[in-house]
């Protein structure tokens, strides 16, 4: 799996797309964004989005919004998790392990 490039996945109707941020252990944002059929006769398809199993977004009308919509939640995310952690770094930064 490619690191912080969207891989395709699946084939036909079953159709979704991967994103991994991290080196995939414990402190990484597993992404995806899938395909699903909402009704089968006549097929409708809807998206949906999610991180680490769970879901951001559903019943998006196609591909492009759905991973617009995670890709938000990610910046979003990121500059919240960056901001806390220069308060940490702040505060414990200089602390010595005894």
């Amino acid at each position: 799996m490619a690191r912080t490039l969207w891989t395709r996945w699946g084939r036909g109707s079953c159709e979704g797309y991967s994103l991994t941020i991290g080196d995939g252990g414990w402190f990484s944002f597993r992404c995806g964004v899938s395909r699903g059929a909402w009704t089968v006769d006549p097929p409708h398809y809807t998206w949906s989005a999610d991180v680490n199993g769970t879901t951001i977004a559903r019943n998006l009308a196609d591909q492009a919004g759905a991973v617009a919509a995670l890709e938000s939640e990610l910046r979003l995310g990121m500059r919240e998790i960056l901001v806390d952690w220069a308060r940490f770094e702040e505060q414990h930064g200089n602390r010595k392990r005894e």
